[in-house]
């Protein structure tokens, strides 16, 4: 029997460049928060064909979740990992460009202040859509219109003083054997 997760794995990494060459320290970035906007928590799911693959339909209200600690992080010019939520598989919904008013957009939002000083220092909120990212993959590139089921979603994020680096990586959800001891 093979089995394929039914939801689907996202991670999120964080870092930012290396102290220059001349030895001059780069200035402390505080990431107060990622989030993941209008994400459907609930959905059900069925079993279809026979290879085991699940269908989902969302039925929940849309949340907004953030994935980092309530503190926030010091980003430090290694990755650091911050969260690895479970997602309902679903759709990347895009912005309705015919309502001006209203962002309808599925979004990966990073909230950050930058420390040029103990004293001086601004905070900013960097917003992307989630739907038409374009993410690596094992075999070359591909476009991101949903969180597909036995997948799993990298999002490494790069802040410096002059952008934000957001490169997603889709990966198929690895595989692992284990041993079940028969009693």
């Amino acid at each position: 029997v093979v089995f394929k997760h039914a939801l689907s794995w996202i991670t999120v990494n964080l870092s930012r460049p290396s102290d220059n060459a001349v030895g001059v320290e780069y200035p402390k970035i505080l990431v107060n928060s990622v989030a993941f906007t209008k994400v459907n928590p609930q959905g059900t799911g069925t079993v279809s064909g026979t290879d085991g693959t699940i269908q989902w339909v969302t039925n929940g209200t849309v949340q907004n979740p953030i994935v980092t600690p309530s503190t926030g992080v010091v980003l430090t010019k290694a990755v650091q990992k911050q969260a690895e939520p479970l997602f309902i598989p679903q759709d990347l919904i895009p912005d309705n460009e015919a309502t001006t008013d209203v962002n309808e957009a599925m979004e990966l939002q990073v909230n950050y202040t930058i420390f040029s000083s103990a004293n001086e220092y601004f905070t900013e909120t960097y917003s992307v859509d989630l739907a038409g990212m374009t993410g690596t993959t094992n075999s070359g590139t591909t476009t991101l219109n949903a969180w597909e089921p036995a997948k799993h979603y990298t999002y490494n994020i790069s802040i410096s003083l002059e952008e934000i680096l957001i490169a997603p990586k889709v990966e198929d959800w690895t595989d692992v054997t284990v041993a079940v001891p028969v009693k």
